[in-house]
C-alpha cells in the first residue's frame, strides 16, 4: 500500500571512457524502494552507435517491458523506457548480490567483448610483463 510518493527528476550525464569516445552504463530498474512511475530518457548523439541489452528478466514477477520508445530528436536519437509499479527488493540473509537479481539495462557504444579486450589491451599492453 502506497502511503507517500516522492517525485523527483534527475539528469545523469554519462562520461566517455578513457579513450574519449566510447561509453558504457548500467541502469537498474528495481531497487530497495518501490517505484510508482519511472521514466528513463536516453539521448544518443548523432555519430554514435548504441547497443542495448537487458539482463535478469527471469527475476521479474510483475509487468515490465524492456522495449524502449525510439524517436528522432535534434542531433540524435532518443530512447524512452517507462516502468510502472515496480516493487522494492526485500533484503534477505544470504541473498544473491544485487546485480544478479535486479533487472537492468546495459547501454554501451562497444559492440562486444572482443572490442572491450582490444580497447583495454591497448591501454595496458606496456604496463604488463
Amino acid at each position: 500500500m502506497v502511503r507517500a510518493v516522492i517525485e523527483y527528476k534527475a539528469i545523469k550525464y554519462i562520461n566517455k571512457l578513457i579513450d574519449g569516445k566510447e561509453f558504457c552504463e548500467n541502469y537498474p530498474i528495481q531497487g530497495f524502494e518501490p517505484y510508482l512511475n519511472q521514466r528513463v530518457n536516453l539521448i544518443i548523439p548523432d555519430g554514435y552507435n548504441v547497443n542495448i541489452e537487458s539482463y535478469n528478466p527471469e527475476y521479474i514477477e510483475y509487468a515490465l517491458s524492456f522495449s524502449p520508445r525510439i524517436e528522432r530528436v535534434k542531433d540524435g536519437i532518443k530512447y524512452t523506457w517507462e516502468f510502472n509499479n515496480v516493487p522494492e527488493i526485500i533484503s534477505e540473509p544470504s541473498m544473491s548480490p544485487y546485480i544478479e537479481i535486479t533487472p537492468y539495462i546495459c547501454i554501451s557504444s562497444l559492440d562486444d567483448w572482443q572490442e572491450v579486450y582490444n580497447w583495454w589491451g591497448n591501454l595496458v599492453v606496456d604496463k604488463v610483463n
